[in-house]
């Protein structure tokens, strides 16, 4: 346990508030080995994937506001132990706070920080950001949650609020143009999914574009694709899913699978199982010597640094030349080295009444190796290094004694072969040759606790939960495969493991810098197996999180509903839109078809449904003229043409200034399509109800919000009464779409 949080760091807050109560929650949220003194945090250990990397340092220096940077401190460990932050949310969080820094004063008091200065990083982040990116949104909405938690704590006066708001280039409130840009076309991925069967691929190719063809089927985020368990194929009858560890979760889930990709995605697993499997053997070998052993290092690590290398492999010589068994000049016995054991030669001469035959007979050799045994044995007495052959030749070096340390006998005890630093290991490799052939040993290096507890081989798992205990082992997981097993002509080193993180994908999928334009093997694969764009006749190219919204829009087309494919993706239903590409007219489908259903309510679905009894055609032709037109809102739907008649309800949907009832606008449909539209028309009513608290009854503005507070509730009744949608129709137009994409890959 790290030492409790000094008071000038709760001393900042007033004296009612909660902080001071939860000291010890903000220790214990402190990360591992380091203090809230510290300016510079390791939060490897905060990070839900590690991947076997030893640090993550959060630098607070980089705020110059002392008052700032101590409360900074506990704002995250506040979030840390509340909210389960990882490092890379600390590190954002940390960023939003820097911009703060960098409009205020350095000597400025905390206490003197008020709207304006939000507001002046606010502006600092529009300034310093592209006007379409969507960086000032998020970063201002993290000042906004500083904002509330400075009001509460501190008890300042801070009620700012972002006016921005995130750009919509393409999903529901977007463009068509940005939906049809990030929308990847239907050849690109059939052309790259025809490569996943070919044959005269290297290795690596054909272990990425199975990778990709499961990235396709699925739309996993790459870090929930890169922590699959490797038993992660699941069948129930004719379904077919993965299991697999959602970000946001701890528990392992299944996500099915479309029936258009199944059988390519069984083959695919199976290919890279067979291929990770001594990967998984090499990773419970490690474990298995780190259990046996709890000195052992992690030499991967240290051979990063010279200075530890050389103070490790000095420890290791001191060890293998103070050990008994390996003194060269031991007066007790003679080392036989068939044997690997020390003999008293002369002893067993003197038994023997100095017959050497008999002597032989017993060590099974013969009887000039044991005169040759004798003659060492003598020289050993005397104090001397005998001659390393029985034709009395005197060698430096006793290449075959295997008491002798070596670079071979190094790599032995580190677990694998070191080539790298040979330069650094071998002067001190021959001192310590020179040492032992002199009767001597390596001297000790003077004990560093603090290097050996760095450098100390931890457990390493694949991915943890967010209290940090293990969910998956690496002789567990999927993605886990032995040392340049994914290497272009690299000899591959045996019963070393490591882990295939998304970087490598990506570097796979879209090259490294150095090969851009070169066609090589260090190009992208849109280059190197000439994938063409069909809408420009150029290169192909898109992001990995483009497929996520390409499978995302392949289920709504498919005919699931916008919560659905939310609940398929793993996505909050409230933001599943930006995930939507379809066009006008799939929306307009989608639309018409909810009204069919009777998944809709307002006055065309009920005009509809009274026509569809008497005239079924008739009405088919009056849902097609009064849904031609229509604009999504989060609240439903408006089938006026906007641009040709202008709303005369000024935006009112739920009150018609032209009806004397007042009731809902004509144009206005409420669907179930919609995922997040019962919250949404909660908070509505919620809005009247405050109005109405503020005015009178007899106001204008009291009677119109208790009008649209009337009807906002009818639709939302209305809505919640309607019959669940029906998703039966789903697979076969989602398997329409995507058969002829998987065609070629599914062997």
């Amino acid at each position: 346990m790290t030492n409790p949080l000094p008071r000038m760091a709760l001393g900042l807050f007033r004296a009612g508030s909660p902080l001071h109560e939860q000291e010890l929650a903000l220790t214990s949220a402190l990360p591992i080995n380091c203090l809230y003194e510290q300016d510079i945090w390791n939060v490897v250990s905060w990070q839900r994937i590690q991947n076997g990397a030893r640090q993550l340092n959060m630098n607070f220096t980089t705020i110059q506001n002392r008052d700032l940077r101590r409360i900074a401190k506990v704002y995250i460990l506040l979030l840390r132990a509340t909210k389960k932050i990882s490092g890379t949310g600390a590190f954002q969080v940390l960023r939003a706070l820097r911009t703060l820094d960098q409009v205020i004063p350095a000597e400025l008091q905390a206490i003197h920080l008020n709207n304006a200065s939000f507001h002046s990083a606010q502006q600092h982040l529009i300034e310093q950001n592209e006007p379409s990116s969507a960086a000032p949104f998020a970063q201002a909405g993290r000042l906004v949650h500083f904002g509330r938690f400075l009001n509460l704590h501190l008890g300042l006066r801070i009620s700012f609020v972002t006016s921005l708001s995130a750009p919509s280039k393409h999903g529901k409130g977007g463009t068509q143009a940005g939906r049809d840009e990030h929308l990847i076309p239907l050849e690109v991925l059939r052309d790259l999914l025809s490569y996943a069967s070919s044959e005269g691929l290297s290795p690596k190719d054909q272990f990425y574009f199975h990778v990709l063809l499961v990235f396709i089927a699925t739309g996993f985020r790459l870090s929930e694709l890169f922590t699959l368990p490797a038993d992660c194929l699941f069948h129930q009858n004719n379904s077919v899913g993965i299991r697999y560890f959602p970000v946001k979760s701890s528990q392992l889930i299944i996500k099915p699978i479309a029936h258009a990709f199944a059988a390519a995605v069984r083959h695919a697993i199976k290919h890279i199982q067979d291929i990770t499997k001594p990967g998984r053997v090499a990773a419970l070998g490690t474990k298995n010597r780190a259990i046996e052993s709890s000195s052992i290092y992690d030499w991967p690590y240290i051979l990063k640094n010279d200075a530890a290398t050389i103070y490790f492999v000095e420890k290791l010589l001191y060890e293998w030349t103070s050990q008994p068994a390996n003194n060269m000049l031991n007066p007790l016995g003679v080392w036989f080295e068939r044997d690997k054991q020390y003999i008293d030669v002369i002893s067993m001469l003197e038994k023997a009444g100095g017959n050497h035959k008999e002597v032989a007979r017993r060590l099974k050799t013969v009887t000039q190796a044991v005169i040759y045994l004798e003659q060492k044995h003598y020289d050993l007495l005397r104090g001397q290094l005998p001659t390393n052959s029985q034709t009395g030749e005197m060698k430096n070096m006793y290449a075959t004694d295997s008491r002798v340390v070596s670079h071979k006998i190094i790599e032995k005890k580190v677990g694998f072969g070191i080539r790298g630093k040979r330069d650094i290991i071998r002067p001190l490799i021959q001192e310590a040759q020179r040492l032992q052939l002199s009767g001597l040993f390596y001297p000790q290096p003077e004990q560093d606790i603090q290097t050996e507890d760095k450098y100390r081989l931890r457990e390493r798992a694949m991915i943890y939960d967010q209290d940090g205990r293990t969910l998956l082992e690496l002789d567990q997981a999927l993605f886990v495969v032995e040392h340049h097993t994914l290497s272009y002509g690299r000899q591959l080193v045996k019963g070393r493991c490591v882990v295939v993180a998304p970087n490598t994908f990506i570097l796979w999928l879209y090259g490294a810098a150095k090969g851009h334009g070169t066609g090589g093997l260090l190009d992208s694969i849109f280059a190197r197996f000439k994938i063409t764009d069909p809408r420009t006749g150029q290169q192909a190219c898109f992001t990995s999180h483009q497929i996520r919204h390409w499978i995302n829009t392949m289920y709504l087309k498919g005919g699931l509903t916008n919560v659905e494919a939310a609940l398929v993706m793993g996505h909050d239903p409230t933001v599943n839109s930006i995930y939507d590409q379809r066009d006008f007219f799939e929306r307009e489908a989608a639309l018409r078809q909810a009204v069919i259903e009777d998944q809709a309510f307002g006055h065309i679905p009920s005009t509809y449904k009274k026509l569809s009894k008497e005239n079924p055609e008739l009405a088919k032709d009056y849902l097609k003229s009064t849904i031609r037109k229509h604009s999504s809102m989060p609240h439903g739907s408006c089938t006026r043409d906007l641009k040709m008649d202008p709303c005369p309800n000024q935006l009112s949907c739920f009150l018609d200034q032209a009806q004397v009832h007042r009731g809902l606008c004509q144009y206005f449909i409420a669907s179930q399509e919609n995922p997040d539209i019962i919250n949404h028309l909660i908070s509505l009513e919620s809005q009247q109800e405050m109005i109405m608290a503020m005015t009178q009854p007899s106001f204008p503005q009291y009677i119109h919000a208790a009008a649209s507070r009337k009807n906002i509730a009818e639709v939302r009744i209305q809505l919640q009464n309607l019959p669940p949608p029906k998703i039966d129709r789903g697979e076969a137009i989602f398997e329409s779409e995507v058969t002829e994409t998987q065609s070629n890959a599914n062997n």
